[in-house]
């Protein structure tokens, strides 16, 4: 009988591994406030730079990236009249990876470009001395899904790791671009599930015992 439960429990580690269920570090409604909406950890800034007309305030969100029960409000919104040249950063920083691996971060975008010369648009991360950047799909003129993932441990296990999106243009005229539904999600480490595993096991065998 103890075998059997025993190889219960290994199954059910197994089936725990192979699930590997992500776990919510922070998440962003941006319903007119920066403030995070649940999870465990992270703050959210914004900075703009520019040389010319710029507003940075609330537009209208979407549903997509929502979290369930989380009703669609506002976004953040930037709004470029005539601008020369401009640099933004939306930055999640004091994120705790702590026993997690692999972050993954996604959010609700669309953007009307109007008329710039030039532009770019990436995730960055802190890699404790310097951001590291990649490059990041281009908004389209609808909400659409955004995501990137960490991989090859560049925020694995960190305790105040930071995050930001950054974007720029040269020479806009009437460009907007509205954010929203910001997610940061991990997976608990290989090492973590297999103390659980064990735990579990060990368990159910000294609760057999007793019961005997």
């Amino acid at each position: 009988m103890v075998k059997g439960l025993f190889a219960a429990a290994v199954v059910l580690f197994v089936a725990t591994i192979s699930a590997r269920a992500e776990t919510l570090v922070g998440y962003w409604d941006l319903n007119s406030t920066l403030n995070r909406s649940a999870g465990t950890s992270g703050s959210l800034s914004v900075v703009v730079a520019s040389l010319g007309v710029e507003y940075v305030g609330w537009g209208t969100g979407t549903e997509l990236n929502a979290l369930s029960g989380y009703a669609p409000g506002a976004s953040l919104h930037f709004l470029n009249l005539a601008t020369v040249v401009e640099v933004g950063h939306i930055t999640l920083s004091n994120l705790d990876f702590t026993n997690l691996v692999n972050p993954e971060i996604s959010f609700a975008v669309k953007s009307n470009p109007g008329f710039q010369l030039e532009d770019t648009f990436t995730i960055d991360y802190w890699n404790g001395s310097q951001w590291v950047s990649s490059n990041l799909p281009k908004p389209t003129t609808s909400y659409s899904v955004i995501s990137h993932k960490f991989t090859f441990g560049e925020l694995d296990g960190l305790s105040n790791a930071s995050i930001r999106i950054s974007f720029s243009t040269v020479v806009a005229v009437v460009d907007t671009m509205d954010v929203d539904n910001i997610q940061v999600n991990a997976v608990p480490e290989p090492g973590t599930l297999a103390l659980a595993g064990m735990g579990l096991a060990a368990a159910v065998v000294l609760w057999r015992r007793r019961r005997e």
